[in-house]
């Protein structure tokens, strides 16, 4: 489809469609291409409003032309998910479920307090945020945090690990060897901090207190999800 302007100059025109398949009734071969382009481009868009929607829409934008094209799709659908700017029907967030034997309701003596919980999930990288705390009815004495990402194999190296707890500046930082794997320790004058990856998750057993149990903590999370660290 063409129009011809008053100097000649000939200005392809590209429909949008409900159905990409549609641009197979072009018979020029370039627009067709096109019209598969942006038709493919715009569906990415069309459905945001949970991960796995999302997650469909991130292989069209990889299906545009697997090039430039295909990256500015996906920069700009994480903008429009992340955006509530934008007409579109927003569904509210809920939080996951939590799988079973993550929390226990005790462990070495200490009972889940009520933060427990899932999510929500990101809609566009799929993270989940779960945490719980551990302690007594006044005081939160150890904190458990997994953090998945989906579909994404973690690294068996372990990665520049220095979090800026309240004690770091005379903090170490060291590698231990235990029976389900390898894991980071951070060791500071008030915090003790577990870290490691374990699939796509990664895993986090932290106190600034003086608990004889943390040990314990830190061997059911591994046991529970062993280390990917080599």
């Amino acid at each position: 489809m063409y129009i011809a302007s008053r100097t000649d100059i000939v200005i392809p025109l590209i429909p949008v469609l409900d159905d990409v398949y549609g641009c197979n009734a072009i018979g020029d071969s370039s627009l067709k291409e096109k019209c598969r382009q942006l038709n493919t481009y715009r569906g990415a868009f069309l459905h945001v409003d949970s991960y796995e929607k999302v997650k469909k829409g991130k292989e069209l934008c990889n299906e545009v032309d697997g090039g430039t094209i295909s990256k500015a799709c996906l920069w700009q659908l994480e903008l429009y998910v992340a955006n509530p700017a934008y007409e579109r029907p927003i569904k509210p967030q809920a939080n996951e479920p939590i799988p079973d034997g993550m929390f226990p309701e005790s462990l070495a003596g200490l009972h889940v307090t009520k933060n427990k919980h899932c999510g929500p999930r990101l809609e566009f990288s799929g993270r989940v945020m779960c945490t719980a705390g551990y302690g007594t009815e006044t005081e939160q004495l150890v904190a458990v945090l997994i953090e998945e990402w989906p579909d994404s194999e973690q690294s068996t190296v372990p990665p520049p690990w220095d979090p800026s707890y309240r004690d770091h500046e005379h903090a170490t930082v060291t590698e231990e060897q235990r029976p389900h794997g390898k894991v980071l320790r951070y060791h500071g004058p008030e915090c003790n901090s577990f870290f490691w990856y374990s699939g796509d998750r990664h895993i986090e057993v932290l106190s600034c207190y003086p608990v004889p149990q943390l040990e314990q903590f830190v061997s059911y999370y591994l046991s529970k999800f062993p280390s990917n660290f080599r």
